[in-house]
């Protein structure tokens, strides 16, 4: 690998060990709400890493594997919808953000119908990690949630905290709220 790479790679890891230890402190605070998602945003040099973390009710209707053809359809879009989540999260055009990675997963729900490796009809969430590269990173101050929201109506409220060179903070959304705003 090339040293910038190498760079990047040290960056977005580093990102993302912020991200899952600020989220082990707060998951005392973030109980399993159905409604209820919560988002974190790490930013730092010219990359936006989103961790979302949701009751799966929230997402799909339901916490366990899908028994109809009805809730298969609905599992089936949702992870199609993580794979290429440009829709659900938006950034000011002049940013010029284009996605890096992404991944969504589930215990209770497997993306290739295999069986999911824990069952039963308890709570269930769904982790997703996108990464998103973005040229000039200095016209992000906010990201637009308008496609979450559409795309999963049973989200009532988000939960988000932001961490980068020019914010750190914590903010609730709730419904009809759609823009997380950090700076300007």
């Amino acid at each position: 690998m090339d040293k910038p790479t190498v760079t990047f790679c040290a960056q977005v890891v580093a990102l993302a060990l912020a991200l899952t230890a600020l989220a082990a402190s707060l998951a005392a605070e973030h109980a399993h709400a159905h409604g209820v998602v919560q988002l974190n945003v790490a930013i730092e040099a010219g990359t936006i890493a989103l961790q979302l973390e949701a009751p799966l009710d929230s997402l799909v209707g339901f916490e366990h594997a899908p028994r109809t053809a009805e809730q298969k359809q609905a599992v089936q879009q949702m992870f199609e919808l993580f794979k290429a989540p440009q829709s659900l999260f938006g950034f000011a055009p002049a940013a010029q953000c284009a996605l890096k990675s992404s991944s969504a997963e589930s215990d209770a729900l497997m993306a290739d119908g295999a069986k999911p490796t824990k069952g039963g009809d308890e709570h269930a969430d769904l982790d997703g990690s996108f990464v998103f590269d973005c040229k000039q990173l200095d016209a992000v101050d906010a990201i637009d949630l308008s496609g979450l929201l559409a795309a999963f109506p049973r989200i009532s409220r988000i939960d988000a905290i932001v961490l980068g060179p020019r914010a750190q903070l914590k903010r609730v959304l709730k419904r009809p709220e759609k823009i997380l705003r950090w700076g300007r």
